[in-house]
């Protein structure tokens, strides 16, 4: 799964871009899952890192 998680993170974030952080629904994360073959788990997981990881201060502030 190390090698998905670039493309789920890109894929997340993409989706955080264009649909804030507070509108994606489970409709959207079934796409990303179709989309790329990964997990549910893969996708909160991602999201989770947009939302609370240091490193993603600077985007959470534009995007939050």
């Amino acid at each position: 799964m190390k090698s998905n998680t670039k493309q789920v993170r890109d894929a997340v974030k993409n989706l955080i871009i264009e649909k804030g952080a507070n509108n994606i629904l489970n409709r959207h994360i079934t796409e990303v899952v179709e989309r790329i073959g990964c997990t549910c788990c893969d996708v909160q997981n991602a999201m989770s890192y947009f939302r609370y990881s240091p490193q993603q201060a600077k985007f959470r502030e534009c995007y939050f």
